[in-house]
C-alpha cells in the first residue's frame, strides 16, 4: 500500500475567493471481477481531497465493481465507471476473464475528462493464471500492473498513468490474443479501462480470455490472452487530483488537503480496505479467494461541505448536486 498525502494549506478558509464553498470528498474505485480459474482481482484505489471553488454544478460519481466474465459469448459487460470488459470464447471451451472495476469522481458541470476534479482507479481483472504477481489495483499516480505468466509469452497489462493508457506490452505481439473466433486486447484510455483479449485456436480447443483493466483517469490495459495457453489480469486505472490553482469547467480550483492510497490485491470479500472508517470494510474491495466468476465489491464516493455531515455513500451510480 502507498499512501500519498498534501496537507499544507488545510485549515485556509476562503482561499477559493468571496463567495467560494469548501468541499471534502472521499471515494474508492470499483474492484475488478474474478476470472475463472483465477480469483486473484485488483482492489480499488482511495483518494480524499478537499477543494475550494464558487459555488455551482458537480457530478459524483461512485464506481461499479467488476462484472464477471461470461462462460460464453465472447465479451462481457462494463462496470459504472467505464471498467472493461472481461472476455470468453464459445461454450464447452472456454475460460474467461473478469472485467475491471470503474472508476469513481467528482466532475465540475459534467462528467469528461477535462472536468474531473478528483478520482480514484477502479482495480484490474483476475483471469486464468498468474505466476508474477502485482498489485493490479487502481492507484496513484500509477494504477498497478497486472498479474501474468511471463512463460507464456506475456509481459502482462500495465496501469493507467498520469498522461495515458495502460499498455498491453505483450511479448510477443501475437500474445495480445486472436487467432480463430479470438481478438486483441485493447489499452486503457482517458477515464477508460482496456478490454482483454480472447484467444482461440480451433473450435474444439479451450479459448483464454483476458481481463478488463480498470477505469480512472486514464484505465488500465486489458489483460492480453496468449497462445491458447492462458489469459492474463488486467492492470488497474490511475487515480487524479486537479492541480491547486487549476481552472476547470470556467472554474479556479483551490487544492486545500489531499490524500491518495495506492490499493493492493485483496481476495476476500468484506477485508478492510484502507482507508477510512466509512467504507465498512467493503466499497473497492475484493472477492472471497475460492470464489471464481464473482462480480467486484462496488467502488462509492461521499461528500460534505465544510461543517457539514457526511453524505451516504453514492455507489454504482452518478449524483448531480449544486454545491
Amino acid at each position: 500500500m502507498t499512501v500519498f498525502s498534501n496537507f499544507g494549506k488545510y485549515g485556509i478558509v476562503g482561499a477559493g475567493g468571496v463567495g467560494s464553498v469548501q468541499i471534502e470528498v472521499a471515494m474508492w474505485g470499483g474492484a475488478g471481477a474474478s476470472g475463472i480459474s483465477n480469483p486473484m482481482v485488483g482492489a480499488g484505489g482511495f483518494m480524499t481531497a478537499v477543494y475550494e471553488l464558487a459555488p455551482g454544478p458537480v457530478v459524483l460519481r461512485g464506481a461499479g465493481g467488476g462484472q464477471a466474465g461470461p462462460h460464453s459469448g465472447h465479451i462481457g459487460p462494463i462496470a459504472h465507471g467505464n471498467g472493461g470488459r472481461g472476455s470468453a470464447g464459445p461454450s464447452p471451451y472456454t475460460i474467461s476473464g473478469g472485467g475491471g472495476g470503474g472508476h469513481s469522481g467528482i466532475f465540475i458541470g459534467s462528467v469528461s475528462h477535462a472536468n474531473a476534479l478528483v478520482m480514484a482507479g477502479g482495480g484490474g481483472g483476475g483471469s486464468y493464471i498468474s505466476t508474477e504477481v502485482h498489485p493490479q489495483g487502481g492507484g496513484y499516480p500509477t494504477g498497478g500492473r497486472g498479474s501474468y505468466n511471463s512463460s507464456y509469452g506475456s509481459a502482462g497489462a500495465f496501469g493507467g498513468t498520469q498522461s495515458a493508457g495502460g499498455d498491453g506490452s505483450p511479448t510477443p505481439v501475437g500474445a495480445r490474443g486472436g487467432g480463430a473466433n479470438g481478438f486483441v486486447s485493447t489499452d486503457g484510455a482517458a477515464l477508460a479501462g482496456g478490454n482483454g483479449g480472447l484467444n482461440r485456436p480451433g473450435p474444439t480447443s479451450y479459448s483464454f480470455g483476458g481481463a478488463g483493466g480498470g477505469g480512472g483517469y486514464y484505465g488500465g490495459s486489458g489483460g492480453p490472452a496468449d497462445g491458447g495457453r492462458g489469459g492474463m489480469s488486467g492492470g488497474g486505472g490511475s487515480g487524479f487530483f486537479a492541480a491547486d490553482g487549476a481552472r476547470i469547467n470556467g472554474v479556479t480550483v483551490t487544492l486545500v488537503s489531499s490524500t491518495a492510497v495506492s490499493a493492493t490485491n485483496y481476495e476476500a470479500a468484506g477485508q478492510p480496505h484502507p482507508y477510512w472508517p466509512l467504507n465498512g470494510g467493503s466499497y473497492g474491495a475484493g472477492v472471497n479467494p475460492s470464489t471464481d466468476g464473482a462480480n467486484g465489491q462496488n467502488g462509492a464516493i461521499f461528500w460534505r461541505l465544510a461543517g457539514g455531515s457526511w453524505s451516504s455513500a453514492i455507489t454504482n451510480t452518478d449524483s448531480s448536486i449544486t454545491i
